[in-house]
């Protein structure tokens, strides 16, 4: 396989692109808060190249996961073709949620507090790996010691698990609509 093969984004690299690059941003966020409370400056500068830096890095584990995985053959799996063969509407469902988190997490807009209720809902159904995993990692974290180290695995864990579990509910989701409306995958793609 050629280079340029390689490199050129095609539909299967969007979950393990996404599943890698969403912890680090995390992170990255994390990161801008605490050296903004402490008044260090240059954080901008200093997010956004760690920000394109965690791109390269996705792409890149994307790429080598995607050699490994075929996820588009006509043998995969349901839940593999919704992970590595996601639909148009799959696609644009997932990116339509991640902007509402994205703008919810960075609190960048004033919403009212009935909607905050609702969003909280929202994100219980959406963030229930990160939880569940986050909550197992502060019991480890407990009963071991060490805290910080457990947690960050805890949070990239549940974060990456938390995208799986966008990608398979859209894919369920759409398929379903597709079946229902009688059109089969013809709307899938």
């Amino acid at each position: 396989m050629s280079l340029r093969s390689l490199v050129r984004p095609r539909r299967a690299l969007a979950f393990p692109f996404v599943a890698v690059l969403y912890p680090l941003l995390w992170f990255i966020v994390r990161d801008a808060h605490i050296a903004m409370a402490y008044g260090k400056s240059g954080v901008v500068t200093r997010a956004l190249r760690f920000t394109a830096g965690a791109v390269l890095v996705s792409y890149v584990v994307a790429v080598a996961v995607v050699e490994v995985v075929d996820g588009d053959s006509d043998s995969a799996s349901t839940w593999r073709r919704w992970l590595f063969a996601p639909s148009n509407r799959a696609l644009a469902l997932f990116a339509v949620v991640s902007l509402l988190l994205a703008v919810q997490l960075l609190d960048v807009t004033t919403t009212p507090v009935w909607l905050r209720d609702v969003e909280r809902l929202l994100g219980v159904a959406v963030g229930w790996p990160l939880i569940v995993t986050y909550l197992g990692g502060f019991g480890l974290s407990v009963l071991l010691g060490e805290s910080l180290g457990v947690q960050f695995v805890a949070v990239a864990v549940g974060v990456s698990l938390s995208v799986a579990w966008l990608f398979v509910l859209f894919g369920w989701f759409t398929d379903a609509v597709s079946r229902a409306s009688g059109m089969g995958t013809l709307l899938n793609r």
